[in-house]
């Protein structure tokens, strides 16, 4: 091969002596050889190129996805339903504890010019109601963000994620408070994953734009095409 290479590289270059040392004849057939070669050198080529473009067919060629793909799922409605039940009893608690608190707390009468014993607590009290405003309203207070965190978490837990025909959207199916699943279908582009499979220790958060807080992929679930959520859904983009 390589004696050929050097008779095409004389033969293309017209070397006299070349040119004097072998016959016309020959040296056109050898031209002949130098052009099939490098067009099966381009053949070549081409079809090496198209091979490695085939290694991502998800991301250079969406319209391979000829129908919904599930790409992810994790089913623990029992966890979340109790997390929800959770939130609804401590909100109960602490709301009661509030009322009873508003209720039944009394200022505590000042003490006489000659009292010089009294415990700090009653010295306290008596000065004004509003430490015992003050303890209500914390009290309600807590067991409302308790409550929003038990409605909110469910709604932001990924039960299903599926690819749509075609890979250019995305169905998220996420746990909600009411029997019925949440279900939002957006554009792949607008969903940002901040960590990959490899790199996240126990869930994935996921940004999608326009939507408060991060939806959570727990990894305990299950990547049904894991070459599918790299090179699709599982990529960082820029998104708000």
């Amino acid at each position: 091969m390589a004696l050929l290479r050097v008779f095409c590289n004389c033969a293309k270059a017209n070397l006299p002596c070349f040119n004097a040392a072998i016959p016309r004849s020959i040296g056109s057939s050898i031209t002949r050889i130098n052009v099939q070669y490098a067009e099966r050198l381009q053949m070549f080529q081409r079809q090496w190129i198209s091979s490695k473009k085939k290694a991502l067919p998800f991301e250079v060629n969406k319209s391979n996805i000829g129908e919904d793909i599930l790409v992810y799922s994790h089913k623990n409605e029992r966890f979340y339903k109790m997390l929800t039940y959770f939130g609804c009893a401590q909100f109960a608690f602490w709301a009661y504890l509030a009322l009873f608190s508003f209720q039944t707390l009394r200022d505590a009468p000042e003490e006489s010019p000659g009292e010089t014993d009294a415990s700090w607590w009653r010295r306290v009290a008596a000065q004004e109601s509003k430490y015992k405003n003050g303890i209500s309203v914390l009290c309600f207070c807590f067991g409302y963000i308790v409550l929003c965190i038990s409605v909110m978490y469910p709604t932001r837990a990924v039960r299903s994620l599926w690819l749509l025909k075609g890979g250019n959207s995305v169905r998220l199916d996420t746990y909600s408070v009411l029997p019925k699943h949440r279900t939002m279908t957006v554009p792949v582009n607008s969903v940002n994953c901040l960590q990959t499979r490899a790199d996240s220790a126990a869930q994935i958060p996921m940004k999608v734009q326009g939507k408060w807080f991060f939806f959570l992929l727990d990894k305990r679930g299950k990547f049904h095409n894991t070459e599918l959520f790299d090179f699709s859904v599982g990529l960082k983009r820029s998104v708000k």
